[in-house]
């Protein structure tokens, strides 16, 4: 019977591993989701043109810096066609429910809890540390938020939409198919690059910043792979980005 109830989970193992892309598709398909991003930026920034009467991008990138909430809708307008995007991935490798690739499964309150708290933990601890010695800080978020007019939109993109979509295809899409390299410890080097890979989409911050991203990065791939569910880190990226609007909100206070 033990033998029988092994060769099952091999089996289901194997199956699993199988109805995922390879280490190399997935890098190609992140190539080819990057490249898509500006496609779709390009015909979103278009159809803004047409709707605010505006002459070409240049006086739409003109128009967002005095209207923060135009740039917020644009970015969660974006955000919401990744992701048919990424669901239209996964179900050209396989017929199952999208979950099964991208597992959003229930988890115990007290994991979550203690999860988000260690999330919290983290980043404040880094924001000390870059106080301490005295390291520059990007201004991208004091700009967003300032020029922001209408908070719920900015809220809606950097709370809900953008670590929806960046925990889908990183702790999603990326560690599925990184998870899959020929080597004994795959999970947690998926993890780190998929950690690395998030933290290069973050170039508007400074190179300390941006380690402190792949920092946090790491956190949320083994939080992922711990409760096996993308809920974990999703909540945790929520939390740490109204943190950051948080702070933003009590530093323009000043």
């Amino acid at each position: 019977m033990s033998e029988h109830m092994n060769t099952n989970k091999t089996t289901d193992a194997l199956s699993e591993s199988a109805s995922r892309w390879s280490a190399g598709a997935t890098a190609g398909w992140m190539l080819a989701l990057f490249l898509a991003s500006f496609a779709v930026s390009s015909f979103l920034a278009e159809l803004f043109q047409m709707y605010f009467h505006l002459s070409d991008t240049e006086a739409l990138l003109e128009y967002m810096k005095a209207h923060g909430d135009v740039e917020s809708m644009l970015m969660m307008a974006l955000s919401a066609v990744l992701l048919v995007f990424l669901w239209a991935l996964v179900r050209l490798k396989q017929k199952r429910p999208f979950t099964d690739y991208l597992p959003i499964r229930s988890v115990p309150m007290k994991h979550l809890f203690l999860w988000v708290a260690a999330a919290l933990a983290l980043a404040l601890a880094m924001d000390f540390v870059m106080q301490r010695l005295g390291l520059p800080v990007s201004s991208f978020g004091e700009d967003i938020y300032a020029k922001s007019m209408n908070k719920w939109w900015l809220f809606g993109f950097v709370v809900v939409s953008a670590p929806l979509l960046e925990e889908m295809v990183f702790r999603g899409f990326v560690l599925a198919g990184f998870e899959r390299l020929p080597f004994r410890d795959a999970p947690a080097l998926a993890v780190a690059l998929a950690a690395f890979t998030w933290a290069l989409l973050h170039g508007q911050y400074h190179a300390h910043e941006m380690f402190g991203i792949f920092v946090l990065g790491v956190l949320l791939g083994f939080a992922r792979l711990q409760t096996r569910s993308l809920v974990t880190p999703l909540l945790m990226h929520a939390a740490i980005n109204g943190l950051f609007l948080m702070e933003m909100a009590d530093y323009l206070s000043v």
